[in-house]
């Protein structure tokens, strides 16, 4: 066989591997869109939403599973070579979900499982499971916590022996050497997860210095802020007036353009005497979303329920919006009355 045919044949084997990888990535994803959505586990015992409600995407618990699953295979290959290559796909190919060889797997596997239950019971008995295979995995302890907790108090404090257990799982070293792009490791997940859980908490309890305390290192660990911290952190900010804090925030996010960032430019602005500033960034705001003056100015009532997902310049967003940033607006009773008087 003349060496052109062998480097056919080859590219065409090559070829069909990558069909095939594509053929497997799409029943993964469709497999993945018949999921529930990741349910509150504060809620777990209402029951799920009448037919109106909207589809839900695939649950964010099952697609990390997926990626975390994924990742890990990936991490094992060079590519070195051609056959490399197609010994990976081979085995991606073949790949379907098979038990994890750890215990510490194993236990992430059935505090995912937990976490996608939509009753309380099974999931803490999930999550109990979990925590006797790997006593520190975090999800699982999470769901215990609020499975097991009597009171606020103590949810709290469950809430940080739980922070805790995942610094200490993770390491001193691990954190020095991954500050700055946290949630792109699937390992850090958890604990990013229940610390901004435990700050939400303090934040609702009053004690808002720790909440704030958290907030800010999490922003250290991950500036790519996938969660959303930085629109709750400028809202506790611009509450205490420290205006300071919010300038830091719009330095670090400068082409933040959401709703809830124009509006906080807005009260920040008045709240530093710069009238004229705050006048033409209303109108900016207004423009990209004229649904939430009339909650920040009183005109309309807050949402009691808050929708399930939202679309920019809609009034699904400025629902989200108001109920971020209504209490900072509300605690200046000189910005709403300006802002009223701007109608």
């Amino acid at each position: 066989m003349s060496k052109s045919n062998k480097n056919d044949r080859r590219r065409s084997k090559r070829n069909e591997k990558h069909r095939q990888t594509k053929q497997r990535q799409e029943s993964l994803r469709r497999e993945q869109a018949k999921k529930p959505d990741e349910p509150n586990l504060r809620l777990v015992g209402d029951s799920p939403g009448g037919s109106d409600s909207p589809p839900s995407p695939p649950s964010r618990m099952s697609m990390e599973q997926t990626m975390r699953e994924f990742h890990k295979m990936l991490e094992s290959q060079e590519f070195a070579s051609e056959d490399d290559m197609d010994a990976f796909v081979d085995e991606l190919n073949a790949w379907a979900g098979a038990p994890l060889p750890t215990a510490s797997e194993k236990a992430q596997e059935l505090a995912y499982e937990a976490m996608d239950s939509d009753n309380i019971n099974t999931a803490v008995e999930l999550a109990m499971q979990a925590v006797d295979l790997d006593r520190r995995c975090v999800d699982a302890l999470v769901i215990l916590a609020h499975g097991g907790s009597k009171s606020d108090d103590e949810l709290i404090e469950n809430f940080e022996k739980t922070v805790w257990i995942g610094e200490q799982a993770l390491g001193e070293d691990f954190f020095e050497e991954n500050r700055g792009h946290f949630w792109g490791l699937m390992e850090t997940r958890p604990y990013m997860r229940a610390r901004q859980e435990l700050a939400d908490l303090l934040h609702d309890a009053g004690r808002t210095d720790e909440a704030i305390a958290h907030y800010e290192a999490m922003l250290e660990l991950n500036p790519n802020d996938n969660q959303g911290i930085r629109e709750v952190l400028l809202a506790i900010y611009l509450t205490r007036a420290d205006l300071d804090g919010a300038r830091r925030l719009f330095d670090q996010y400068e082409e933040d353009g959401s709703a809830a960032f124009r509006w906080s430019r807005i009260l920040e602005r008045h709240l530093a005497g710069d009238e004229a500033k705050a006048v033409t960034l209303l109108a900016e705001a207004r423009k990209n979303n004229a649904f939430v003056e009339p909650y920040l100015s009183g005109a309309k009532r807050m949402p009691r329920t808050l929708p399930d997902y939202y679309s920019p310049g809609e009034e699904s967003e400025a629902k989200h919006v108001a109920v971020s940033l209504r209490p900072a607006w509300k605690g200046h009773r000189k910005s709403v009355a300006w802002l009223k008087a701007q109608a």
